[in-house]
């Protein structure tokens, strides 16, 4: 704990010196100061965490070095996230209305490249690469989406952001129901739902030869899991079929068996382990040797895999639109607050606010909230008829599961969007 306080206190000091510094040398405000100030921070954050573990520990342990170099690239490349969508909203804050509506295509380029850079670099957070992106990426995008149109001087702009919201949600339905089109095998939610086939259709598989495919199946620390989950996720890892044995982190699940001994425990943490990609590789291909049983059994282990990718891409998609309908929301009020604050004098979307903008700017967001939340129920009946299970089991297990990672982020990224427009910042 100590070591945390000495990094978080270290790199926060040495940022804010290097802010003033700029101010003296410089102006104030410095013009994208706040911009400017993220080589430096990710410099300091990284020289502190090194003197705190010891240049001679990082040595010694490769593993350590890797796994550090992963997290100051996520952070770099999340830096990346709040300059593209910083300039971007400096940008469009100068345009006239007509080329506000024509700039606004451009969000949807910058979420893609900033999600597909989050999501290459997060490789080592396996399954939770998801809420990583979500909680970064989309996050930004729903604020900023929100700013534009608080700023915006066409209704055409406002119009742009909803339909490029659908789009992209059509687009990821797409690829779920493209995705199982090799489940087509399973059972109707009628007689089972589709979670319980693919769990019965891996309880029969788990002793065959594993097949090339990959599949993300473990989180990249301990969660609360039930007894009933975490002996499914220890009975499959212990066969090797949907784990790697080339590890570099090692996870258990916080929830123990009353009557479990030490052995146990040793066994469980000793199996069930993150690998060093993102995915867990299923093994090699199967020869072209096998009889037509192992044929058959090689075609069910291609749907466990296609199961399990519409599944972690479900969970994606519940949870980017859940940050999509209440981000507006939360906006709202917040608004409200800072217009009658001494503060929204030095912000830019309220220094010339009147009442009645205020009041229109505030039932614009919340009828594009309550847009979105009609999307997200939609959403939910289109995957329970699907799945045959309410996918908003998924949504509360991730919120409650990673409910410290998720507060984190969302505290951290909320407090920094919400104050980059201010003017001490010169953006």
């Amino acid at each position: 704990m100590t070591g945390v306080a000495a990094i978080t206190l270290g790199t926060a000091m040495c940022s804010v010196s290097t802010l003033l510094g700029l101010a003296v040398i410089w102006r104030f405000p410095t013009p994208f100061g706040y911009i400017l100030n993220i080589v430096p921070y990710v410099l300091f954050l990284s020289t502190f965490t090194i003197l705190v573990i010891g240049p001679r520990v990082l040595q010694r342990s490769p593993v350590l070095r890797e796994q550090i170099n992963s997290q100051l690239l996520i952070i770099v490349s999340q830096g990346g996230v709040v300059g593209c969508f910083t300039i971007f909203s400096a940008v469009f804050n100068l345009l006239s209305g007509t080329q506000q509506t024509i700039f606004i295509l451009v969000m949807p380029l910058i979420k893609f490249v900033t999600k597909q850079n989050i999501a290459n670099v997060a490789e080592s957070y396996h399954e939770y690469v998801g809420p990583v992106v979500v909680f970064s990426v989309d996050l930004f995008n729903v604020f900023y989406a929100s700013i534009c149109m608080q700023a915006s001087k066409s209704i055409m702009t406002t119009v742009i952001i909803m339909a490029a919201d659908s789009f992209h949600l059509m687009l990821a339905l797409q690829a779920i129901f493209h995705q199982t089109r090799n489940t087509a095998t399973l059972p109707k939610p009628k007689s089972q739902s589709f979670i319980q086939e693919l769990l019965s259709l891996m309880e029969k598989d788990v002793e065959v030869h594993p097949c090339g495919r990959r599949a993300r199946l473990l989180a990249p620390f301990p969660l609360p899991l039930s007894d009933e989950s975490r002996q499914v996720v220890m009975r499959f890892t212990r066969t090797g079929t949907f784990t790697n044995d080339t590890v570099i982190n090692r996870r258990r699940s916080t929830k123990r068996n009353p009557g479990t001994n030490n052995s146990t425990n040793t066994a469980t943490q000793n199996n069930q382990t993150a690998p060093s990609s993102a995915m867990v590789p299923l093994g090699p291909l199967a020869s072209n040797t096998q009889d037509n049983n192992d044929t058959t059994k090689a075609t069910s282990r291609d749907i466990i895999v296609d199961g399990l990718h519409t599944l972690f891409h479900s969970e994606y998609i519940l949870l980017a639109e859940y940050i999509e309908f209440i981000i507006p929301m939360l906006y709202a009020p917040y608004l409200v607050a800072l217009f009658h604050l001494p503060i929204a004098a030095y912000y830019p979307s309220t220094a010339s606010m009147t009442l009645h903008k205020l009041k229109h700017t505030v039932t614009s967001f919340l009828i594009y909230g309550t847009i979105e939340f009609a999307a997200f129920v939609a959403l939910v009946v289109v995957l329970k008829r699907k799945f045959g299970f309410s996918p908003l089991y998924q949504l509360a297990f991730v919120l409650e599961t990673h409910m410290f990672a998720v507060q984190g982020h969302l505290f951290v990224w909320t407090i920094t969007i919400l104050h980059l427009t201010l003017a001490h910042y010169g953006l």
